[in-house]
């Protein structure tokens, strides 16, 4: 009993660290979540919800900052789908819901599955459609929440694209004052200042 109690234990410790280092929305925090939910599913828990994680961080990996995870994210996608049965954990249906719209989106489709709590997808998507002014209502609302990182980075690749280096720069600025090191941050802001003629100051790293 004691065994059972503590391997359940480690298990919801594995997963809020790797919910918690995907909230960095940098590269190697999404790697660290892809390595836990992999790590997981080899220590022998197979269920869909771990296949659907899997498949969601890999996607991340591809989408956000083109790793070649392709091949991964659908095959783990896959075996979720094979272990659906009936009751599902919601939390499956979203992880794999989000998968496939970061497919979509790194292969440049139609997000065809989208909802409300997709958090920067949703933005992301609209985007896609030309619908800005919805993506910015979206992305403005979680920039203050426990994805307000990846919301403002993508809030500010918005922003370059419509060409407001200023809005750009804005948003940046708020992920560097949180984190001074984010080098997604770092990078954008050398763009802004390339754009708008100025001094580029190189990333640390």
């Amino acid at each position: 009993f004691y065994r059972a109690q503590e391997k359940l234990r480690l298990l919801q410790l594995t997963l809020e660290r790797a919910a918690e280092r995907s909230r960095d929305a940098t590269y190697d925090g999404d790697r660290a979540a892809r390595d836990a939910y992999v790590s997981i599913i080899r220590s022998g828990q197979k269920s869909a919800l771990f296949y659907a994680l899997a498949a969601r961080s890999e996607a991340r990996l591809l989408t956000d900052h083109g790793e070649d995870s392709d091949a991964a994210a659908w095959s783990y996608l896959r075996r979720a789908e094979k272990r659906l049965g009936s009751g599902v954990d919601p939390s499956t249906i979203e992880a794999m819901r989000q998968a496939r719209a970061l497919l979509a989106l790194s292969r440049g489709e139609t997000c065809t599955e989208i909802k409300e709590t997709d958090g920067d997808l949703l933005a992301r998507c609209a985007v896609q459609r030309g619908e800005l002014a919805s993506a910015r209502k979206t992305l403005g609302g979680l920039s203050t929440g426990a994805e307000a990182q990846r919301a403002l980075l993508a809030l500010a690749a918005l922003e370059m694209g419509a060409g407001d280096t200023e809005a750009a720069r804005g948003a940046i600025t708020k992920v560097l004052q949180k984190a001074p090191n984010h080098l997604g941050a770092q990078l954008l802001s050398g763009l802004v200042a390339l754009e708008r003629g100025e001094k580029v100051k190189l990333p640390d790293s």
